[in-house]
């Protein structure tokens, strides 16, 4: 038996957040998972004009144009100052990853550009 621990943990470096500026950016993504070959056995994670994807995948969905800003994860324990006061301060939340020590520090600014766009989508659409 080895006396090497099983790694399961998720690494950051293996997961980037893929951020959404609009939802009809967001939706041009679930084709993908079907048309590109890499894609389809990936395991993501899906959210509000969100996706946390294997970092290896980043590159296919630039090649498509889409829209997105990247964000890495971090820890928690490595939030900068700043960080902490955007967080208090309403400019800021953190998105977890699964059951991990891993987030996502996201600027509500990347977030109110999606939410803004779906509300005046709804407006139009009543």
């Amino acid at each position: 038996m080895s006396s090497v621990p099983h790694q399961t943990e998720v690494q950051n470096k293996d997961l980037r957040m893929l951020f959404f500026f609009s939802t009809e950016e967001f939706h041009k993504v679930a084709p993908l998972f079907q048309e590109v070959k890499e894609l389809r056995y990936i395991t993501h994670e899906i959210g509000q004009c969100s996706l946390i994807v294997p970092t290896k995948t980043v590159p296919l969905f630039k090649a498509r144009s889409l829209k997105f800003h990247v964000l890495k994860p971090i820890n928690e324990t490595d939030l900068t100052l700043k960080e902490v006061n955007d967080l208090k301060k309403g400019k800021a939340d953190l998105y977890r990853f699964r059951q991990t020590d891993l987030f996502f520090f996201v600027n509500t600014k990347l977030f109110s550009l999606c939410r803004k766009e779906r509300a005046n989508g709804s407006a139009k659409n009543s």
